[in-house]
C-alpha cells in the first residue's frame, strides 16, 4: 500500500511538470507575439545568487500620468471587466465597491514611445530651469543641485517602458497596437478603487469616484537559465546582484563628470509567446562592463 502511494505521487509530480513543460514550450512555438531588445533599465537583476541557480530579471514599467488613478477611469475599469453600474454616490456603493476583487486583464507597454518622450521632455524642461535660476541662500542652492542631479539620473536609469492601456481582450489591444517591437503586451491583475474627491465645482465639498491601478503583472519576473547567465554573473561575483547607479558609492566605472551618459552593461533580448508570457531568447554583455567590487 506504501509503495502503491509513492508511486501515484511521483506520477503525479511528473504529469504536472509534463504539462508545465508543454505549456512552456506551446507559448514558445512559432513567431513569439512581441520582441524588443531591452537594457538594465527595463530589466533588472533581483537575485539567484548561487552558482547552480539562474538569475532573475525583474521586468520594471513606469506610468507617465501624474495621476495613474485620474487616468484609469470608470471607463477603462469596465474595459476589464469591472461591473461599474452601481452609481458612485448610492448609499450602498462604497461596500459594494470596496468588496470587489482585482481582476486578470492585460496591459500594454510601450518602449520609447511618445509617453517616455512627453516624460523625458518634461524632466529635460525642468532641468534647463533649474539650471538658470540663481542666487538663493546655501540651503536653496544645495537643494537646486541635489534635484538637478535626481534629474540627471532619472534620465539616465529608470525604465522606458509605459504603460498606456489596459484592456481585457489582448487580440483587441493588439489590433489597436500592432507594433510588437514597440509595444508588449502582458497579463496583469487590476484593481478596483473607490474614494472621495474635491468637487470642481465646489471645492469644499467631496464627491465618491471610481478609479483603478494595476496591482501587479502577473509575470514580472523572469528566470534566466543558467547558460544564458554566465556572463551576466561574472558582473555580479557571484552575488546575483549588481551594483546600482551611484556616483558616490563606488560604482565601477562612474565618469569622473557625473554629467556624462553611463554605459549600460547589459542588453536584454526579450520575447512574448502565445500565451502572452516572456522569456529571454539571449543576453549581451556590453564590453566595457566590468566586475562589480565587492
Amino acid at each position: 500500500m506504501r509503495r502503491y502511494g509513492i508511486w501515484l505521487a511521483t506520477g503525479l509530480v511528473v504529469v504536472v511538470n509534463l504539462v508545465i513543460l508543454g505549456g512552456v514550450a506551446w507559448n514558445r512555438s512559432g513567431q513569439p507575439e512581441a520582441r524588443m531588445l531591452l537594457s538594465e533599465r527595463e530589466l533588472r537583476l533581483s537575485g539567484g545568487g548561487t552558482e547552480n541557480s539562474g538569475l532573475l530579471l525583474h521586468l520594471v514599467w513606469r506610468h507617465y500620468h501624474d495621476d495613474s488613478q485620474e487616468w484609469f477611469n470608470q471607463q477603462r475599469l469596465e474595459s476589464v471587466g469591472f461591473d461599474c453600474s452601481k452609481m458612485p454616490d448610492n448609499p450602498a456603493a462604497e461596500r459594494y465597491y470596496r468588496k470587489q476583487l482585482p481582476r486578470r486583464a492585460y496591459l500594454v507597454l510601450e518602449f520609447e514611445g511618445a509617453a517616455w518622450r512627453s516624460w523625458k521632455d518634461h524632466q529635460e524642461a525642468q532641468h534647463r530651469k533649474l539650471e538658470s535660476t540663481t542666487g538663493g541662500t546655501d540651503s536653496e542652492q544645495k537643494k537646486r543641485a541635489w534635484e538637478l542631479k535626481q534629474i540627471r539620473q532619472r534620465l539616465e536609469e529608470e525604465s522606458r517602458l509605459f504603460v498606456v492601456e489596459v484592456g481585457k481582450d489582448p487580440q483587441q489591444l493588439r489590433q489597436r497596437y500592432p507594433d510588437a517591437g514597440h509595444y508588449l503586451i502582458l497579463p496583469a491583475l487590476m484593481r478596483l478603487h473607490f474614494g472621495l474627491v474635491k468637487d470642481d465645482k465646489q471645492q469644499s465639498k467631496l464627491k465618491p469616484r471610481l478609479t483603478g491601478s494595476v496591482e501587479r503583472v502577473l509575470v514580472s519576473r523572469i528566470h534566466l537559465p543558467h547558460d544564458l547567465a554566465v556572463e551576466l554573473r561574472r558582473l555580479t561575483s557571484g552575488s546575483g546582484k549588481i551594483a546600482p547607479y551611484r556616483d558616490e558609492y563606488g560604482w565601477p566605472y562612474t565618469a569622473t563628470d557625473s554629467t556624462k551618459k553611463k554605459p549600460l552593461r547589459y542588453q536584454v533580448d526579450l520575447a512574448v509567446g502565445k500565451r502572452y508570457e516572456p522569456w529571454i531568447r539571449s543576453v549581451q554583455v556590453m564590453p566595457q562592463a566590468v566586475p562589480v567590487k565587492e
